[in-house]
């Protein structure tokens, strides 16, 4: 099938993009144990990169899986450097208008108001 060939393919030689995107399938799909380890192969792929794409929704999906999990000082760890992604963003925007713009996304909104 489609999937386990997905599967069989190595993190290092899949695009971060379709590592990221598969670890949010997984996760919509309540394989939350595939998601927490494709998504961290892709933070680990996007750190050892030093790429910036989709960090802070990874970081926000696995702070929610750690919370679930009991690791609420991994949790913590992830959500803050999810923040600390979203001021990157926000300070690098371009404008006013692409800064507030951006800060007032929904998924922006949940991270930057997370307890």
């Amino acid at each position: 099938s489609p999937w386990s060939r997905k599967r069989a393919i190595s993190a290092k030689s899949t695009p971060l993009g379709l590592l990221y995107l598969r670890g949010r399938v997984e996760l919509a799909t309540e394989n939350k144990d595939e998601a927490h380890q494709t998504l961290s192969k892709a933070l680990a792929l996007s750190d050892s990169m030093g790429a910036h794409r989709k960090v802070r929704e990874m970081c926000w999906a696995l702070s929610q899986l750690e919370a679930e999990r009991g690791n609420g000082s991994i949790a913590s760890q992830l959500k803050e450097r999810a923040c600390n992604e979203v001021k990157l963003i926000a300070e690098h925007a371009g404008t006013p208008e692409l800064r507030e713009s951006f800060l007032s996304q929904v998924d922006v909104q949940l991270v930057l108001n997370a307890p």
